[in-house]
């Protein structure tokens, strides 16, 4: 619009340039005015222009740096789960009796705490006979009453949840945690993990008593942990 009017405004001031100098000198001044409106928004879209620029480069080198950073807080992020309706169950027995075909459970104890472990999915891991699971619904006795504890669930099939020295482990690629009892909710005592930076480059961490600390690779409870794994 400005840039037309701008023609035309030019385009009057030379038909009107021979009916004297007053004449001529306001075309003069309106067409500079016009020039300069112009320009001055020439300049707003430019500044918002970089301004955008600006703003897409920020969120694209935010984006890049999420994305190199190998985080394992994605990859232990346990899946939705709908555990079984248990409103009618009053004992272990009841919730065993209600499982469907393919279904699996097992009793084991956490920090002196006797759990029920129910699973949707067990298979046979070296071949021998010995049913396994990656995942599972955790029950507990409260009293007279049958409580939920929660899911668990470890990274792929390569990865069983474990048993060792009354703690659950839950591992994957690039973690181990372990679940124990306290105040009678399952928590997670201790976990280590790596993260990987954008050039493959491994940094080593383990959070214990909810502080998250940055450790060597051969730090004793990175070794420990996996050797737990291999116990259980």
């Amino acid at each position: 619009m400005k840039k037309n009017a701008l023609v035309l405004l030019i385009g009057t001031m030379m038909i009107l340039a021979g009916c004297g100098s007053k004449t001529v000198d306001k075309a003069d001044a309106v067409a500079a005015e016009v020039i300069e409106e112009a320009s001055d928004a020439t300049d707003d879209a430019t500044e918002e222009v970089a301004e955008a620029v600006e703003t897409i480069e920020d969120e694209t080198t935010a984006t890049t740096a999420e994305a190199a950073e190998s985080s394992v807080a994605d990859e232990v992020v346990e899946p939705e789960h709908t555990p079984m309706d248990i409103s009618d169950c009053a004992t272990f027995t009841d919730i065993v009796n209600k499982l469907q075909k393919d279904q699996g459970y097992t009793n084991v104890t956490i920090d002196g705490t006797d759990v029920l472990m129910v699973t949707d999915y067990a298979y046979d891991y070296d071949g021998n006979g010995e049913f396994v699971s990656i995942e599972a619904d955790v029950y507990r006795y409260n009293g007279d009453q049958i409580e939920y504890l929660g899911y668990v669930c470890s990274g792929g099939t390569s990865y069983p949840l474990t048993i060792y020295d009354e703690k659950l482990y839950c591992s994957g690629n690039h973690y181990v945690r372990a679940y124990g009892m306290e105040d009678g909710h399952l928590e997670i005592d201790k976990e280590v993990y790596v993260n990987y930076d954008a050039d493959g480059n491994a940094t080593y961490y383990k959070v214990d008593d909810g502080k998250e600390l940055v450790i060597p690779e051969t730090d004793e409870d990175v070794v420990e942990m996996y050797d737990f794994l291999d116990k259980g």
